[in-house]
């Protein structure tokens, strides 16, 4: 339902599974379960210059993010387009498909009730939001996405 509220920083993710580019069923709970530190970043549509630029970013930076998190791309994009950005782009990580922007409104990045996704990223840390960035630009989006996930990494190393 669309009146669902926003997830708030240190809500736990919900237990929603979404389609990747490969028409595989993710868990996000699962997700969670298994990698302490998970980046989502949502983009407006596959295969725009901006999203592009994001997406692009995300993977420059893909091997020092995948030390201390894992990294999925997030958009109301059908499956084949998500498959299709993933091969063109090179992108080392699954892009999810969410339609009905079940998870896309649930993160609070819905441009409107009916269309469009705003760019942002959320950052969960064992399975709760714990930095949540609506509306930037596809380079602050990988930079702080970045800075921030370096951020908890430095953190796990004092426990």
């Amino acid at each position: 339902s669309s009146d669902v509220n926003e997830l708030e920083i240190g809500d736990p993710i919900p237990d929603l599974s979404l389609l990747n580019e490969d028409n595989d069923s993710i868990s996000l709970k699962k997700i969670t379960e298994n990698n302490r530190v998970v980046v989502f970043f949502v983009y407006p549509r596959a295969s725009t210059p901006g999203s592009t630029r994001q997406a692009s970013g995300f993977r420059d930076n893909y091997q020092e993010l995948k030390e201390y998190a894992a990294v999925f791309g997030l958009s109301a994009d059908s499956v084949t387009s998500q498959k299709k950005f993933q091969s063109k782009q090179n992108l080392p990580y699954h892009l999810l498909s969410d339609p009905k922007r079940e998870f896309i409104g649930l993160l609070g990045a819905k441009k409107t009730p009916l269309s469009g996704s705003i760019r942002s990223h959320f950052i969960f840390v064992d399975g709760k939001l714990k930095f949540k960035r609506v509306k930037i630009s596809p380079e602050v989006s990988v930079n702080d996405a970045k800075k921030e996930v370096l951020e908890v990494a430095e953190k796990f190393k004092e426990e």
